[in-house]
């Protein structure tokens, strides 16, 4: 194959000496314009001109972007630049065809060369490929980067930045065929075949297959290649580590010598070889440095939904390639793993107990994943509370080494408010229990909101105590999660439009009396929600007095129902839970304070054993004093018409500033 220091070379043909010099020209000075990396002659490594990662790597690019590159290299197709008569006599005329508007049939090698429609764009012939296609489809069917067959047909003909290629140039295009001294094989002519058949030996090379006689591949170790097909300009040993090293000697087998690297983008000197030189040149110029770096990803895909409701799971799945030197793995010394991005390692907002912790989602599924293979991260994430459209960004990272090549990945959901609502649907809480005594509980509540609940992670749903919220039980037991929250979920998660169910054992108190007890949902780190499931528990057979009760007061966990009261010791004044759910303290002659909670559906007043007074409706409570935790005791009616709470050393925690009042 091609050895010759032009761009666009003219490999076993015969040019006019007027394209040889515009050839040469381009090569040399207008080649700069396409190498936006120039290489460095330097970091040539005769032995390591490419890796075998970057070598086999066939989805570098897509059809799309195969395109998208012919195109930026000729933006505009000089189409009737004059035409020129070969050394053979072959006369070559426009119209030209520049590669970026080629296309052929394959099959028939039926081509569009130098046709056009009328409006002026190229014909398409029936059945036919764009060259992007064709040259994909050779990368796909032999596992090469499509990025070597572009370098490759530029060192061999030039078609990548010719804006006026003619029809050798196609049909030669990979310099497949075409020994060095001798003509080109017809049987191989034609674009598709070209490319085909090139990237057909690329492959067999490099699995050190030796193909149909064409060549008899280098393999990877130490070698004599030569500087020149004359042998008289000599050679030398060379330590091939790659097998995609020796694939390229295999298919040219000439090193550059030291003149052709002192001029990279020039020629050298009568010794010179330029094949293996250009390949690396240009492939470093157009698509970065040949050598692999140990760790490296290459973006293949992902799977997630787009839109997700306030507090909703769902699962992400990342699909990366390896196109770095090294196998990754799940477990050892630098296991790979997706690590949070823009801000690198942020807690974020959508992270779940499943991950690592919040700034790593996850690890690699696969055990372990070679260079040109394909691996995969799988995992949970739950929306935030908080709407919105997000980007959440990722990376990989070989934890303990580096972090990898960022390639601006992200998951970019849209986050739809949350409406949590319940109603009860069923409630076994029983209303009358011994004192001391037992019982299994089941509260089943309905999801009437829109997004999903969940028994575990952030925002778990639990059932939890409440009028007040979060107030310590007096029916909790040790198998509760807390003494204000008896249970979580039995499901792990309920649809909205599903039934959830909260079983739990309760204790009653030792003291009879009438309590109480109301339970809500509670989506723990974000919000209240729903209908409250109360109930009235009378323990022990507990009835409060239609009238005064004896003595004037009302210890820890004893209460007043409706028409019950408490009278003070000289008799003059009475506080009564009147009829309409009222609690009332009168004088001989008035009303002298009231809670203002008449049909409200208050039932009940209670002195609680953390020391808050409350009245509760058989739903929630309506009135409280706010005095739990602060170590009061007893409620007493005293003489003088005050009523006042007591701690255990008769210290005033509260009372209705009504002393004197008649």
């Amino acid at each position: 194959m091609n050895n010759a220091n032009i761009s666009k070379p003219s490999i076993r043909t015969k040019l006019s000496k007027s394209k040889a010099i515009f050839l040469l020209f381009f090569a040399l000075f207008s080649l700069a314009l396409f190498l936006p990396t120039p290489a460095k002659a330097a970091s040539f490594e005769a032995g390591r001109i490419i890796d075998d990662s970057i070598f086999i790597n066939k989805n570098s690019m897509s059809v799309a972007d195969i395109q998208n590159f012919l195109n930026s290299k000729v933006p505009t197709c000089n189409r009737w630049h004059a035409g020129f008569t070969g050394a053979s006599g072959t006369v070559y005329s426009p119209p030209w065809t520049c590669l970026k508007e080629y296309n052929e049939n394959p099959t028939t090698k039926q081509n569009n060369i130098g046709q056009f429609n009328p409006d002026g764009s190229p014909v398409m012939v029936p059945g036919g490929l764009s060259a992007a296609q064709i040259i994909w489809n050779a990368a796909q069917t032999y596992s090469i980067n499509p990025q070597v067959i572009l370098v490759t047909l530029q060192k061999e003909t030039g078609l990548i930045t010719d804006d006026w290629a003619a029809s050798w140039q196609y049909r030669t295009a990979m310099g497949f065929g075409c020994p060095d001294g001798a003509p080109c094989d017809a049987q191989w002519f034609g674009f598709a075949n070209q490319v085909g058949q090139g990237t057909r030996h690329f492959r067999n090379f490099f699995d050190g297959i030796r193909s149909g006689g064409f060549w008899t591949p280098t393999l990877p170790g130490v070698n004599t290649i030569g500087y020149n097909p004359n042998s008289a300009c000599g050679s030398s040993s060379v330590n091939i580590t790659t097998r995609a090293a020796a694939a390229l000697y295999s298919y040219t087998p000439y090193q550059p010598n030291a003149a052709a690297l002192n001029n990279l983008y020039g020629t050298g000197d009568a010794c010179s070889a330029y094949g293996n030189r250009n390949f690396w040149r240009d492939f470093t110029g157009w698509f970065g440095s040949t050598i692999a770096v140990p760790y490296r990803w290459e973006y293949v895909g992902q799977s997630a939904s787009g839109n997700l409701v306030a507090g909703q799971k769902t699962t992400w799945t990342l699909t990366a390639r390896n196109v770095g030197s090294s196998t990754w793995y799940n477990s050892g010394t630098n296991p790979v793993r997706l690590g949070t991005d823009r801000t690198r390692d942020r807690n974020s907002a959508f992270c779940t107990a499943s991950w690592i912790n919040c700034h790593r989602s996850a690890q690699l599924n696969e055990a372990s994943v070679a260079p040109g293979s394909v691996g995969t991260f799988t995992f949970e994430v739950q929306a935030p509370a908080s709407p919105g459209n997000y980007n959440e960004y990722f990376n990989l990272v070989a934890e303990g080494n580096t972090w990898m090549n960022e390639l601006g990945q992200f998951f970019n959901p849209s986050v739809a408010a949350g409406s949590l609502s319940s109603s009860v649907v069923s409630n076994n809480m029983p209303t009358t229990i011994a004192a001391g005594g037992t019982a299994n509980v089941t509260i089943v509540m309905k999801n009437t909101g829109n997004t999903y609940w969940y028994n575990t992670g952030k925002y778990s749903v639990n059932l939890a105590t409440s009028s007040p919220q979060d107030r310590s039980s007096q029916f909790a037991t040790n198998t509760w999660l807390g003494a204000n929250r008896p249970a979580k979920m039995t499901e792990s998660v309920v649809a909205p439009g599903q039934n959830a169910t909260f079983s739990f054992n309760i204790k009653a108190p030792n003291i009879s009396n009438i309590y109480n007890e109301s339970f809500s949902l509670v989506a723990e780190g974000w919000t209240w929600f729903g209908q409250s499931a109360a109930t009235a528990v009378n323990v022990g057979g507990s009835t409060p007095p239609p009238t005064s009760v004896s003595p004037n007061y009302l210890a820890p966990n004893q209460g007043l129902g409706l028409n019950a009261s408490i009278v003070s010791p000289n008799g003059k004044y009475r506080l009564i839970m009147q009829g309409d759910g009222n609690l009332v303290l009168y004088s001989p002659n008035r009303a002298i304070w009231w809670t203002s909670t008449q049909n409200t559906g208050a039932n009940f007043f209670i002195v609680q054993g953390d020391g808050n007074m409350v009245i509760y409706s058989p739903a929630r409570y309506v009135w409280a004093s706010w005095t739990q935790n602060r170590g009061a005791k007893t409620l007493y009616l005293q003489d003088d018409g005050n009523l006042v709470l007591y701690d255990a050393s008769f210290r005033p925690i509260w009372n209705s500033e009504t002393a004197g009042r008649v």
